[in-house]
């Protein structure tokens, strides 16, 4: 991320540094108010925006608040890249920085009373002309606790003193907005002047401010819905509105205070319209009514469409460990991946892949096992954070971390298996402490690979081993100490194939996991819907071939 930050700043700095200023302009923060709960939207204008190509500078405001930075003036990164006319090939080949959809860095540092957050962003192609003078919309808030009061919101030159991205070492003071001379291509380095400069900046940049009110010192229910503002009644003005009131669908108020208004509420859909998701296909024979599903995609026939069924199936994914990049899949084919993002340490730090349901969503998400602490990793949102972090006791780093669903509440947990002893360690909980279950299964120093699934389709993950020298799964239904007989014994796939990695996954949505395996040399996955010596059901490439990428399966 800091490269990033540093290669928009530097970017901003180059083209400010090759010209002189042609004119200024004045940079404005907005001021709102609102009562202590609210969130206010303040935006940061300049008189003339036509010409704007990029910006930087420091927004010092009260650590009391909380502020997020939004922008339309500055696009999304996808529509940047179309602008300088790169293909849709190549736009999927990019690789966004993980949790960022527009071209806008922010990087808060406290400093003491104060919060001090870099704001940068830059245009491929600057802006021609526009009446759009908002460059970014600042969304406020007050910290729980912290003091109703007017708060400002003060906006100053960067100073950078990073070495590496070519800043002096006692710091740099970089201007704040660079434009583009609209008469000049923008190959030429003459188009690009510093319109507004760290020197002297203070006559064209005014301050803003964030004015919070007391919510409700009296605490009363001054209309007399049954809550008063400090109860949760964001307007104690209205009796019409309160967090009990139903949704009203023609009055233009969101009723019920649950952020949706009119036609937008889910309890107005009978009333509003036919075709409550506005995918084209009438509630009536719409198999998801409320989920936008314009292909009404139905993979296994069972009349709820992929997208709100609560058994859609599963797919596949690739985890590249040099990048830290997840490459994720929502149908069983090849081609590009449909969406990525970055997560966990790169440079092949030895980190295994994992992807479950870690909160009962019925969605799949990734994590990591870092087999050096032998603790898990989990992600709850496809993004860069790490939500939850624990160990499985006892561990050592040569064991295989597994996951699975293993006492039914839908929820996926960890576990760990021992490939010398042969034995599994099962935990039901999301963190550090003892195995809730420890049995053997399989033989020992065998070299077999532990695999996991819903073997019968009742809900509850079972486990098993495969043996890669006969190519035979070992199935087990339950999880129950001392049971050490398969279930199902399946062959599937060639033997003596060292290399290939087994999978499990519900292949055709019918509730019940089949078996597969990858190939990693050829990047091919073979996946069998049923635990029965067969072919393959389905065959696909996916990934770069031979690159050590690792598969992982889940409903994404």
């Amino acid at each position: 991320m800091k490269i990033f930050v540093n290669s928009i700043i530097s970017a901003v700095v180059l083209l400010a540094l090759l010209m002189t200023p042609v004119y200024a302009v004045s940079l404005t923060v907005g001021s709102d108010s609102g009562i202590a709960t609210d969130t206010l939207t303040i935006p940061v204008t300049v008189d003339n925006p036509e010409g704007i190509a990029g910006a930087a500078f420091t927004l010092v405001y009260d650590s009391s608040l909380y502020v997020e930075v939004a922008s339309t003036f500055f696009d999304t990164f996808l529509n940047q890249f179309a602008d300088c006319g790169l293909t849709p090939e190549e736009i999927a080949a990019i690789e966004i920085p993980p949790g960022q959809s527009q071209p806008i860095i922010t990087n808060p540092v406290p400093d003491g009373a104060q919060t001090k957050m870099l704001i940068a962003a830059a245009m491929c192609m600057p802006a021609s002309e526009t009446d759009n003078p908002v460059l970014f919309t600042l969304i406020v808030s007050l910290k729980t606790g912290e003091p109703a009061g007017e708060y400002t919101l003060e906006i100053i030159p960067t100073t950078l003193n990073n070495t590496d991205a070519g800043y002096a070492s006692g710091g740099e003071t970089i201007d704040l907005l660079v434009g583009s001379d609209l008469s000049k291509p923008v190959t030429d380095p003459d188009a690009f002047p510093v319109i507004l400069a760290a020197v002297g900046y203070e006559a064209n940049v005014v301050a803003g401010t964030a004015d919070f009110g007391d919510v409700d010192p009296d605490d009363v229910d001054d209309d007399d819905d049954g809550y008063s503002e400090n109860e949760g009644d964001w307007d104690d003005t209205d009796a019409s509105i309160s967090p009990i009131a139903p949704e009203i669908c023609d009055d233009g108020k969101d009723n019920d205070q649950d952020s949706w208004t009119d036609c937008d509420d889910d309890d107005c859909d009978s009333a509003c319209s036919v075709d409550a998701d506005e995918d084209g296909v009438d509630n009536d024979i719409d198999n998801c009514p409320l989920i936008y599903n314009p292909g009404q995609e139905d993979r296994d026939g069972d009349g709820y469409g992929d997208t709100c069924d609560p058994h859609p199936g599963d797919f596949i994914a690739l985890y590249n460990p040099k990048n830290a990049f997840f490459y994720m899949k929502k149908e069983p084919v090849g081609s590009f991946s449909d969406f990525k993002y970055r997560f966990g340490p790169d440079e092949n730090a030895g980190w295994i892949p994992l992807a479950g349901d870690w909160n009962g969503n019925n969605q799949s998400t990734t994590g990591l096992f870092n087999p050096e602490n032998t603790r898990f990793y989990l992600n709850y949102g496809h993004d860069s954070d790490t939500d939850v972090s624990f160990a499985v006791e006892p561990s050592k780093g040569d064991w295989i971390p597994i996951v699975g669903d293993w006492d039914g509440d839908d929820e996926c947990s960890a576990g760990l298996y021992d490939p010398v002893k042969g034995r599994f360690y099962l935990k039901n909980s999301l963190a550090d402490g003892r195995a809730d279950y420890i049995f053997t299964f399989g033989k020992k120093d065998s070299g077999w690979l532990p695999i996991v699934g819903d073997w019968d389709g009742d809900g509850i993950d079972g486990i098993g081993v495969y043996n890669p020298r006969n190519a035979r799964f070992y199935l087990k239904d339950v999880v129950e100490d001392g049971n050490t007989k398969a279930d199902h014994i399946v062959r599937f796939g060639p033997p003596d194939f060292a290399g290939w990695v087994p999978v499990a996954g519900d292949w055709d949505g019918d509730g019940n996991d089949g078996i597969g395996l990858y190939e990693g040399k050829t990047s091919t996955f073979f996946l069998n819907n049923e635990l029965t010596d067969s072919s393959t059901d389905i065959r696909f490439d996916y990934g770069p071939n031979d690159k050590g990428w690792l598969p992982l399966v889940g409903s994404w």
